[in-house]
């Protein structure tokens, strides 16, 4: 809804999460504090009867389209439009949904709620049109906050294709997880979607879901080639107890240039965290901060470094 402006309401105040990447634009989370509940709550897509209210629900992850935005510039008036990322929702037609203030301040909320889009003080997703003043809102800052951080970044996810459910059988369940990250990955690198499937420690022995394109190579840690844009395997072992997954980036002479995630989510919510968002990370010694960079290890330590040690790689033909 709509109310007042009182500069000593943190309701009122949002954070622009970063949240990757849709072709030219950059995604963000909207997050606000509601009613001094520290849990993040994020601006979304109504999903029951009013589909295209505008409300606040928990955040979710990078799996909740509907509370992914992108901005654009109205012109050189300081003023912006509120794009609603949902380009994977199969319930509507394909649609340019933008932020909508009905035209009443101060509306009601609770079990009050207005019972059309158009009540007062309502807050709603309706399709673009440019110039359209109540779809354009003024931005002030509150405070600077903290640029992502993409330092050594493997691959700008969670909002890319690679990682969605057109391509990634691993999406929504295991966001966060080995399989869903290696999965996006081999894609990236080898344009070939869904190379396997189970648990991590399974991709040593489930058939391949395309034979022809893929290949695997099992036998001892030590015996093993590694090879550049490849899954390596590791079994059951210590707290893995289905094993992890991670995708070789590149070797050196010496070095195994490696990212993975190692993510589990605690209440189907991400960190979020510093300008950016992480997956809490539940096994040591990673942390969460790890997931999606590149890391190094000496090429006998990687094939020992997790599980009970590497038992297959994963490689496109």
């Amino acid at each position: 809804m709509l109310y007042t402006k009182d500069e000593n309401d943190e309701a009122q105040k949002w954070r622009a999460m970063y949240a990757g990447k849709y072709g030219e634009h950059t995604l963000y989370w909207l997050n606000c504090v509601l009613g001094g509940i520290k849990e993040p709550y994020a601006l979304d897509r109504f999903t029951g009867a009013l589909r295209n209210n505008a409300d606040v629900y928990k955040s979710m992850n990078s799996s909740a389209q509907d509370q992914l935005l992108y901005f654009t510039e109205v012109g050189d008036t300081g003023r912006v439009y509120i794009h609603l990322y949902d380009k994977y929702n199969s319930q509507d037609n394909p649609a340019d949904l933008v932020l909508t203030a009905a035209p009443n301040p101060n509306g009601v909320n609770g079990n009050n709620s207005p019972t059309t889009l158009t009540q007062a003080g309502n807050v709603y997703w309706s399709e673009y049109a440019d110039g359209n003043e109540a779809q354009q809102w003024e931005v002030e800052e509150v405070s600077p906050g903290a640029a992502p951080d993409f330092a050594n970044m493997a691959t700008i996810f969670p909002a890319d294709d690679y990682y969605q459910s057109d391509n990634n059988s691993s999406y929504p369940n295991y966001v966060g997880e080995c399989v869903w990250y290696c999965k996006g990955r081999f894609l990236e690198a080898n344009g070939i979607a869904n190379c396997c499937y189970g648990n991590a420690y399974e991709w040593e022995t489930n058939p391949l879901v395309n034979e022809e394109k893929v290949g695997r190579e099992v036998g001892n840690p030590d015996d093993i080639t590694l090879r550049a844009n490849s899954v390596a395997v590791f079994g059951i072992g210590g707290a893995y107890t289905l094993g992890h997954v991670v995708f070789i980036e590149e070797l050196t002479e010496t070095d195994v240039i490696y990212s993975h995630c190692n993510g589990t989510r605690l209440d189907d919510q991400l960190k979020i965290g510093n300008g950016e968002i992480e997956v809490p990370n539940s096994i040591a010694p990673f942390k969460s901060a790890q997931d999606g960079r590149k890391l190094s290890l000496k090429k006998d330590k990687f094939r020992h470094n997790f599980g009970n040690g590497l038992r297959a790689i994963i490689y496109k033909l």
